[in-house]
């Protein structure tokens, strides 16, 4: 058994250990009476519709906002494109807010959450004296001729951090499943199509389906219960992003090109907008995993399709190799051990943080949405294929 399966094992554990007394604290907090106007789930074609359009806007943007500055470093021209798709993504998310379905704990925790999270990290930046948003509010008002004093300046930050951690989530876990909604049932009904003929496409090479396996079906379910709250999300969501949050960084504190090129503040600045979208990379794979999707065939076991998903994404990140490599370069051109240490710990709280809100939201919020749609479309769409049949 490997490390990643002992991991899963353990989580898959703890999840159902802690599910059943999570459950009852949501039930406790949600009303008795049945809420009539729910939200309904987002549009799908209209969040595809327009995304791009929404891409294209914040290109446009970041360079207007890099001429208007005069940013000309690396540095500074990359945190300029974090910033503006942080920002357009919170302006996604307080525009779709209302169309995000309730979950077990009542919207209202989702604000507390946050609110917690940014007052924790507005502490953590103020003890540490890395005052990332600070300076941002500050470049921006000293843009338009502003001063404001010292006070109403981390007021200020307080807000905006508790804004991006609350709308930036809604945000980026919105487009993300809305895109998955659909392109998962395609991939699936693809895949399925295949075993008619015994073809292999892109489905079957990304999710590393051995060649060696004549699959006969892909089924999909059954999933867990989606009235209680899943914890198997929260927690699966919350450990991968630190783990592959701290592997991404990797790439940038241990590079002596960065390392010289560009201040402590800049690089942690990057990688704590940077964060924001590491669920991307991973609700893809574990929303497979959590619909129980795999091929059936004349093999003892059905494989798994997220554990070839899982293998893909981390391959493409852990060049271990590549990282010891620019280590040793960076110790070698005189930069210390300390100050890369110094360098994910400062980035470690928020990753933390930001972790544990979007692993909250999404369990709370978009899991149920995402796994049942696909799982009820493909089998749907199974059941009316064989009886076409």
């Amino acid at each position: 058994m490997t490390k990643g399966e002992r991991l899963d094992n353990v989580l898959d554990s703890v999840s159902s250990n802690v599910s059943d007394r999570v459950d009852q604290l949501a039930e406790r907090m949600v009303s008795k009476k049945a809420d009539s106007k729910k939200a309904r789930p987002w549009n799908d074609a209209l969040v595809q519709r327009y995304f791009p359009y929404f891409v294209v806007v914040c290109i446009v943007m970041w360079l207007i906002s890099c001429i208007l500055t005069g940013s000309d470093t690396f540095g500074e021209v990359i945190r300029i494109l974090c910033l503006v798709f942080v920002v357009g993504f919170a302006v996604l998310g307080l525009i779709g807010y209302a169309s995000v379905p309730s979950g077990p704990f009542p919207r209202w925790t989702l604000f507390l959450v946050a609110f917690i999270i940014a007052a924790i990290q507005w502490v953590i930046g103020d003890i540490t004296e890395s005052w990332i948003y600070e300076g941002l509010i500050r470049d921006f008002l000293h843009f338009f001729g502003f001063e404001v004093s010292v006070s109403m300046l981390k007021t200020m930050s307080l807000l905006l951090i508790f804004l991006f951690t609350m709308f930036t989530t809604v945000g980026v876990l919105m487009v993300t499943v809305s895109y998955l909604r659909v392109y998962l049932v395609r991939v699936f009904k693809t895949m399925q199509c295949h075993t008619a003929d015994g073809s292999r496409g892109k489905a079957e090479s990304f999710f590393m389906v051995p060649d060696i396996i004549d699959v006969r079906e892909v089924r999909v379910g059954p999933i867990q219960d989606g009235s209680s709250f899943n914890v198997s999300s929260l927690s699966y969501l919350f450990m991968y992003m630190v783990v592959l949050g701290a592997l991404i960084s990797s790439y940038l504190f241990v590079n002596p090109y960065f390392l010289q090129s560009m201040s402590q503040r800049t690089m942690l600045t990057i990688m704590v907008m940077l964060t924001m979208f590491v669920p991307v990379l991973i609700i893809p794979w574990l929303s497979v995993k959590q619909l129980n999707a795999r091929t059936v065939s004349d093999a003892p076991r059905d494989y798994m399709l997220w554990q070839g998903a899982k293998t893909r994404l981390f391959y493409t990140f852990a060049g271990l190799s590549v990282f010891m490599m620019m280590f040793i370069i960076s110790l070698y051109f005189g930069f210390t051990l300390t100050g890369i240490l110094d360098n994910y710990l400062d980035f470690l709280v928020p990753l933390i943080l930001t972790s544990a809100m979007y692993s909250f939201v999404y369990a709370n919020n978009f899991s149920k949405v995402l796994l049942e749609y696909v799982c009820d479309e493909y089998n749907s769409w199974k059941c009316g294929e064989d009886v076409g049949a």
